[in-house]
């Protein structure tokens, strides 16, 4: 009898742990220029997988020409997005500079597409893109204090509030639900999450240095 509680209880303390596991996926843009485009891109882009939910992650070093409307995409080759053999898809308006973060199209997968691309759309003027690196994935752990090396995430899980210590200067952390969407940005490294109900939470702590952490943590 003891040997049947004992194996329950094990099995039990699996699955939680199992339960409290997230598995994201990135390929990185390190340098733009690898296009045939007009203008200099700098920064990086990232395109994320996190559990089923793309977005396109740019660092808060990037920056580009102006236009009046700058469109990122994703394509199969380093050619203007409008030709016509080139395979690609709209993800959506971007600023010329500073960091973004943008949801990726329902369908899309992170290995679908080798390229960024900036477009202008009212001068139909390609401006220049950047090659997806190497897929890489990490499994993090929502009831780790540490994730990064450099970053720490306490109290976590929390209630009401969250305080994030890095090494690194931080310039903006943001904060997006189970479904992508973005719900906090904030240059402050103490985020007030009472607001916001139960459940699991990413937090993308942009770096000065255009670098990035993706953080998951947990509302009680």
């Amino acid at each position: 009898m003891i040997r049947h509680i004992i194996i329950i209880s094990f099995a039990f303390i699996i699955t939680v742990n199992l339960g409290n596991t997230q598995v994201i996926c990135t390929r990185t843009v390190t340098d733009f220029g690898a296009t045939s485009g007009d203008y200099l891109v700098q920064g990086t882009a990232t395109f994320q997988d996190s559990a089923g939910i793309f977005t396109i992650i740019l660092s808060s070093d990037f920056s580009t020409t102006d236009g009046p409307d700058l469109d990122l995409y994703l394509a199969i080759s380093d050619t203007s997005p409008t030709n016509v053999n080139n395979t690609n898809v709209l993800v959506g308006a971007i600023a010329s500079s500073g960091a973004q973060i943008l949801n990726v199209p329902a369908g899309i997968g992170i290995n679908d597409f080798d390229y960024v691309l900036i477009h202008c759309t009212q001068f139909d003027h390609f401006w220049d893109g950047g090659l997806l690196g190497a897929l890489e994935c990490t499994t993090l752990g929502i009831d780790e204090t540490i994730i990064d090396n450099e970053v720490r995430i306490y109290p976590n899980p929390t209630k009401n509030v969250i305080h994030v210590e890095a090494e690194r200067l931080i310039d903006e952390i943001i904060m997006i639900d189970s479904s992508g969407k973005q719900l906090k940005r904030s240059k402050k490294t103490t985020l007030n999450i009472e607001k916001f109900p139960t459940g699991n939470y990413q937090l993308i702590i942009l770096f000065k240095n255009g670098e990035n952490s993706i953080q998951v943590i947990q509302k009680l």
